[in-house]
Formats: structure tokens, C-alpha cells, sequence
């Protein structure tokens, strides 16, 4: 959180970059804490879609296709008993942060 502090609550606020991921949620629906993927959002004519990547058996959304692909919908439909809350976080901080790292991969 403290690279990328900025979260909506409601991803139509997303922008084209910004991080969206999906926590595992618990039977009862409470939070797991177990972030098992994240996507881009790049909104797209339907202003839903994202980039990722996924195996062609992880969920009917990847219409058994394998790898990187630009889903339709970002939000994942409750499948093989896994439910999934989605957190958008912007990259606008991390990208206009002073801080040098390797994450950052700044050319000096």
C-alpha cells in the first residue's frame, strides 16, 4: 500500500494502467488476505476490459486459451466455488515518485 496508496472503491474509476487485484475470498465470504492475480485495466470500447494472463483451465473467461490476452470484463464471475473481490489501485503515484529502485528500473 504505500507504493500504491491511491484505491478505489469503485473500479469505474479506474483508468487505463492501473492495477486491479483479486483477493480470494472465504467460504463465508469474509477476506482471505490471498491475492492470487493481478490485471491491468485498460477500459476499452466497453470501458471494462484488461490485459492478463491466465492457463487456458483457470476460469471460462479465458475461453481455453492460454497466456497473455485482453479479457472483456475485468471482474471475475464466481467459479469452481471461488468468489473474488476486486481492490483498483492507481499507478500514477508510483510513477511520479522520486524513489529509486529496481522496481522503478530508472536508466541513469
Amino acid at each position: 500500500r504505500k507504493t500504491l496508496p491511491v484505491s478505489f472503491e469503485d473500479p469505474e474509476d479506474c483508468e487505463a494502467g492501473d492495477l486491479i487485484f483479486y483477493e480470494e475470498l472465504e467460504v463465508d465470504g469474509s477476506p482471505s488476505g490471498r491475492f492470487p492475480h493481478v490485471e491491468i485495466f485498460i477500459g476499452g470500447d466497453s470501458g471494462t476490459e484488461s490485459l492478463g494472463s491466465m492457463p487456458w483451465n483457470a476460469h471460462s473467461r479465458t475461453k481455453e486459451m492460454d497466456g497473455v490476452q485482453v479479457f472483456e470484463d475485468f471482474r471475475i464471475a464466481k467459479e469452481n466455488g471461488k468468489s473474488f473481490r476486486v481492490h483498483c489501485h492507481s499507478i500514477q503515484t508510483w510513477l511520479l515518485s522520486e524513489e529509486t529502485s529496481f522496481a522503478h528500473a530508472q536508466i541513469l
